[in-house]
């Protein structure tokens, strides 16, 4: 899977942040769990090091190569904006996307306005199970 259908996934299902991982299927945080990717197959450290070469500048990658870290921006027209990490651990790249909201949420958008839903019982377990299932994640919960 390509990396913006990974990222599109990773929106359209509500998750924060996008962990990928030598040797593991992309990983996705929704509401503070880690979810694989629901038949995602394992990233490979060559492929990895491939994705994280072609979103950095040269001044980035020299950077990376430098330091054996690297922080960038990264961005898909239509679809959203992230806060990137590139790193090397363990002799193998990893990298995170933190995904940043397009808009500014308005007061009525926010958790503070919705705080009579979560009153309700089983409110957010409810809405999580929903995340998931947009995912196509299982719902076990992965250590962090």
């Amino acid at each position: 899977m390509e990396l913006n259908e990974i990222l599109k996934v990773a929106i359209k299902g509500g998750a924060s942040d996008i962990h990928l991982k030598s040797g593991l299927p992309p990983m996705f945080r929704v509401d503070g769990a880690l979810v694989p990717l629901k038949n995602g197959e394992r990233v490979m450290p060559d492929e990895l090091q491939k994705i994280a070469f072609s979103i950095m500048n040269p001044s980035q990658r020299a950077r990376f190569d430098e330091n054996r870290e690297a922080d960038l921006a990264y961005g898909i027209p239509g679809l959203g904006r992230f806060r990137v990490n590139v790193f090397q651990q363990r002799g193998t790249v990893g990298i995170v996307f933190r995904v940043i909201p397009f808009g500014v949420k308005t007061i009525g958008s926010s958790a503070c306005a919705q705080g009579d839903r979560e009153d309700r019982p089983g409110a957010s377990r409810s809405r999580a199970r929903d995340r998931h299932d947009r995912l196509g994640a299982s719902r076990r919960r992965s250590p962090r």
